[in-house]
């Protein structure tokens, strides 16, 4: 009779034991990899992040991309704003670029890559009706460029392993394989805690810029027209969250600015 006392106890023991190592391994994975994520995205060589857009880019030339048919005049029109903005940003030239493609498969966006490439494709550029709605989302790649965005969705990714091998400088075959085809997903699809922080750096960059902070709102409102897709539903082509509630917070970081 003891001893099937003691065994019963040693089976909830074994049951405890497997549902705390089961909490601990959740909030390590729900709170201490993001920590270590943010952590590890800004304490990365500027070597390896290089390495790290290169090889994204290369990944999404080759399986979604295409080249532009923008003329240059336009690029360069587009350069501007991107110049102004990124000045505004606090940015230098080798913080961030802009590059032009034809979306393919990805139609009308705009995406920031992990070392600050930064690509309008050529359908959202056609859907513009006038610049202040492109640099809005320029505006608002850029804030995924300052807050290392990229990177940090790639680290959640891979885990904690991936990110010391990454910080002290393998650049391996490994590292460019695992990034290019994870960074591809990765990039085009943030949290809604990193889409409202892009948004907020957007409308202070367009404030300080004198344009209007809302305008990319109308186009991306647009997009969704053209895409066939409920804004409330979805996200900016699964890759932003949705608009309605988008909008009004866009709105009310507007109305907060200094007057």
């Amino acid at each position: 009779e003891w001893m099937l006392g003691f065994l019963s106890w040693q089976g909830v023991f074994i049951v405890f034991a497997c549902l705390a190592t089961v909490a601990v391994v959740f909030g390590l994975y729900r709170y201490g990899l993001p920590v270590a994520a943010n952590l590890a995205a800004w304490a990365t060589p500027s070597g390896v992040v290089a390495t790290i857009d290169r090889s994204t880019l290369d990944t999404v030339d080759r399986l979604v991309f295409k080249p532009t048919s923008l003329n240059e005049d336009e690029q360069e029109r587009y350069r501007s704003v991107f110049a102004e903005l990124r000045s505004a940003a606090g940015l230098g030239d080798g913080d961030t670029r802009l590059l032009f493609r034809d979306g393919g498969k990805l139609g009308a966006n705009a995406v920031a890559l992990p070392g600050g490439t930064v690509i309008l494709t050529d359908q959202l550029a056609q859907l513009a009706k006038h610049d202040d709605e492109i640099a809005g989302v320029l505006a608002h790649e850029i804030g995924h460029v300052t807050g290392r965005h990229s990177l940090r969705q790639v680290y959640r990714a891979l885990g904690i392993g991936f990110m010391v091998a990454v910080i002290l400088g393998d650049t391996s075959q490994l590292l460019d394989n695992i990034v290019s085809q994870l960074a591809l997903l990765d990039t085009l699809s943030y949290s809604r805690k990193f889409e409202n922080e892009a948004d907020g750096t957007s409308v202070m960059i367009m404030n300080e810029t004198g344009r209007n902070p809302l305008a990319f709102m109308d186009l991306i409102d647009r997009v969704f027209e053209e895409a066939g897709v409920e804004n409330e539903q979805s996200g900016w082509l699964s890759t932003h969250p949705g608009n309605r509630e988008r909008r009004e917070e866009v709105i009310r970081r507007i109305d907060e600015l200094p007057q």
